[in-house]
């Protein structure tokens, strides 16, 4: 069997985030047993303190 890897990672932000912002997901090409083999991350949302306190 291969390997198994988890990346996860920690974004702060060095400006303030006044409106809720969303990353596209990240994806991943292989090969394995000669077969090309892509994956993809879900996507990331941003939502700010602020708007959080309001609901």
């Amino acid at each position: 069997m291969g390997d198994e890897r988890l990346i996860s990672y920690k974004i702060e932000s060095k400006t303030a985030i006044h409106a809720t912002s969303t990353l596209p997901p990240a994806a991943v090409i292989y090969k394995k047993l000669s077969k090309r083999i892509t994956k993809t991350s879900n996507r990331v949302v941003f939502v700010p303190k602020s708007l959080k306190k309001q609901k």
